[in-house]
């Protein structure tokens, strides 16, 4: 135990030159800038209470936008928390990028353990945290869900292969909620490599014959879902009310082979064709693992010692690495067509995240089988755990590194959040394209701040309105003559209007904003966005089902306390 305690710091240590660069007080530059505004939406939803979070108040012009919904959650649930502990936005991005590197690196290193002695787990969990994907995410698309989800794989991987060895509820429900933290992280790392991970799991329980953990495994699996649910079946079911738009061509984001084994480093974008701007390399450690794995496998069959319990693995692993690259490559187009995830999943490259998981884990399983001696493979490895880091480190760094804090994001992605003196909207939002930011089907994207919240047509009409919570407006209307009101928010299912305490009709504008008639006299109004039954259902689903996973939890734990005892 010591040992391993030693290496697992030892192997932190060695991570220093790949998160470094994020303690630097300037912000890197990277693709997904966006997402700083986009973790200011959440931190104010959930300030005013809103959870979980499905309304961005302030894009569009203030006309707001349902992207909260669609989008990732539990990165931004990080980041809340390192703000509410006195972190700024960008300093609460950069320290969730190196927490994904570290959780990634301990996730590994102990599922790697299940297979191999803590010197190859070490090696391991180097090779996951230096492969060039991993550099990529980081410092060049700066993509906070798929950095977590990479920090998320190991522990869902490590939890099956516990449930596989020695099937128990427990492991069963750790897998569940893994899994559902993966679905609340990112959808396409979830769609992409959710199905592989189960392939070799499921596969191994069932080439191994063991049907109560292949069993164990579907109940794990249907527990992610409820638990999850309250996130994933509202954005499904509500997904008919968004306009169907994407700002990326899916079939022009395929890899070339010649790619994935060596492509230049750089910092730009994805383009049609082979000369991306960006790398998209598998790792020339990766791919050594690759040989080595097949070279011990046939080394196993000339020696007929293919036992299930060390063969099996090797095989599956390579399986599911060798289909993620056929489904990188356009010959795989066949299949995308009839995918009906495709527009979501946006880049095929993405698949890149499954290589980056089970490459490292070939070496994990086949280094141990070599015909070496123990000094040997011990200096093999140490030669390996040397070169994943010199080969790699220096991809991990920024392009540029710049004096921009939280006031520059906010001002060039959203509207009024950081004005200067004498500023009624930012100039730097207004050359901003936000093809993003979800709109509404029924919407039209506006090209100017409205002149308040609340309008009327009429000039006599008086309006005082509460504004301070965006998801709970109150306004009192004294107008001489019936007249318009119009709310400027798209109206999107949620959203609910009160004239004098009681609900009533609304129409749209040309814009998909809300309007009412209002009779003459004094009025009250309220405007509130609520939770859809979908959305309700959801809700008490997923808050029942996490209730359970926890009494199954203190279940277990308080059965093994009560054998030790006895």
């Amino acid at each position: 135990m010591k040992n391993k305690i030693i290496l697992l710091f030892i192997g932190l240590i060695c991570l220093f030159p790949a998160v470094a660069p994020f303690f630097d007080s300037r912000m890197p530059t990277f693709h997904d800038e966006t997402q700083i505004a986009n973790i200011h939406q959440y931190h104010q939803a959930l300030s005013l209470g809103q959870f979980p979070p499905r309304w961005a108040s302030d894009m569009h012009f203030q006309y707001g936008s349902p992207f909260l919904e669609f989008n990732y959650q539990l990165p931004y649930y990080l980041t809340y928390t390192l703000s509410q502990l006195g972190l700024s936005i960008t300093w609460s991005f950069k320290m969730v990028m190196v927490l994904s590197l570290l959780v990634g690196f301990i996730g590994f290193f102990l599922l790697s353990l299940q297979f191999a002695s803590p010197s190859i787990a070490l090696l391991g969990g180097l090779v996951y945290s230096y492969t060039p994907y991993r550099a990529v995410n980081l410092f060049v698309r700066g993509s906070l869900g798929e950095s977590l989800a990479l920090a998320i794989f190991p522990f869902i991987l490590l939890f099956l292969v516990r449930l596989n060895k020695k099937p128990s509820l427990k492991d069963a429900v750790f897998v569940g909620i893994s899994a559902s933290l993966l679905f609340i992280t990112h959808q396409p790392a979830t769609i992409l490599a959710l199905p592989f991970i189960y392939i070799f799991s499921m596969g191994l329980a069932l080439l191994t014959r063991r049907l109560k953990s292949f069993f164990l495994q579907i109940f794990s699996g249907v527990l992610a879902l409820l638990l999850a649910l309250f996130y994933w079946l509202p954005a499904i079911l509500e997904k008919r009310y968004l306009a169907q738009t994407s700002p990326f061509n899916f079939y022009d984001h395929f890899p070339f082979i010649k790619q994935l084994i060596y492509s230049p480093w750089n910092y730009g974008g994805s383009v049609w064709g082979p000369y991306d701007n960006m790398s998209f390399q598998i790792g020339l450690i990766n791919l050594l693992f690759i040989v080595i794995a097949i070279i011990v496998l046939i080394l196993m069959i000339i020696w007929k010692k293919t036992k299930a319990g060390s063969f099996l693995p090797i095989l599956l692993t390579l399986f599911v690495t060798a289909l993620a690259v056929f489904l990188m490559n356009i010959r795989s187009s066949f299949f995308w067509n009839i995918f009906p995830f495709t527009q979501e999943i946006q880049f095929p490259w993405r698949l890149l995240m499954t290589t980056t998981l089970f490459t490292p884990l070939l070496g994990v399983l086949a280094l141990p089988l070599l015909p070496l001696s123990k000094k040997y493979l011990h200096l093999l490895v140490f030669c390996l755990s040397f070169s994943a880091i010199a080969l790699n480190m220096f991809y991990f760094r920024p392009g540029d590194v710049l004096n921009r804090d939280d006031n520059f994001f906010l001002r060039s992605f959203l509207p009024v959040t950081a004005l200067k003196p004498g500023e009624t909207v930012s100039p730097l939002y207004l050359k901003h394209n936000e093809d993003y930011a979800l709109l509404p089907n029924t919407a039209v994207s506006p090209v100017s701040l409205p002149e308040s919240k609340i309008t009327a047509v009429l000039p006599d009409t008086e309006i005082t309105a509460d504004t301070s919570n965006p998801y709970h407006i109150k306004a009192k209307i004294l107008s001489p003559f019936q007249d318009k009101i119009t709310i400027h928010t798209f109206y999107f299912p949620g959203w609910l209007v009160y004239l004098d305490g009681s609900p009533t009709a609304i129409t749209l504008n040309y814009y998909g904003a809300m309007t009412l008639v209002v009779p003459s006299g004094s009025h009250e109004l309220l405007v509130r966005f609520t939770d859809t039954p979908v959305r309700q259902i959801s809700n008490i689903i997923s808050l029942g089902s996490w209730v359970i996973a926890g009494v199954c939890l203190c279940l277990t734990f308080a059965s093994k306390r009560g054998k030790r005892r006895n």
